[in-house]
């Protein structure tokens, strides 16, 4: 139960972006920075943004654009990239097919902690927007907006 209060609350995080983050900062502690080299030794274009409870590096590495969350000891705290649908797993792809068609995609992460991989997923149409969670193979309801 812990770990799923943990990952939400990361994914609300991410999906909510840096609203409370503050103006890039060139004074990021040495043990972040280090953890960072370590973890992401050939990464490019770094550009780092910090709020209370993190600190977050946004990168490039091996042609990829990640973003890297510390916390303020230097600690990993999780990854995420950008994703486009077909880079999903197959079963994730169909599930998205067969249930969500009259969809289209606005937003698409992989949020990576520790071992695991969870997808988050935004969805629209006319009449509302879905933030969907991978659940095991399927995707769940995370949030659901309504415009009208």
């Amino acid at each position: 139960m812990k770990k799923i209060i943990l990952i939400a609350s990361l994914a609300l995080l991410f999906i909510t972006g840096t609203a409370h983050a503050n103006n890039i900062k060139k004074d990021i502690p040495a043990t972040v920075q280090e953890s960072f080299t370590r973890h992401f030794a050939r990464a490019s274009a770094i550009s780092w943004e910090e709020s209370t409870a993190w600190y977050k590096a946004s990168f490039q590495l091996n042609g990829q654009y990640l973003t890297a969350y510390f916390n303020p000891n230097g600690r990993p705290i999780a990854v995420s990239r950008n994703l486009t649908s077909t880079q999903l797993p197959l079963n994730l792809q169909g599930h998205l097919q067969e249930y969500f068609q009259n969809y289209w995609v606005t937003d698409l992460f992989e949020l990576v902690t520790g071992p695991e991989s969870q997808y988050f997923i935004t969805l629209e149409n006319a009449d509302e927007t879905l933030i969907l969670v991978n659940d095991g193979g399927n995707w769940t309801n995370y949030k659901r907006i309504n415009k009208g």
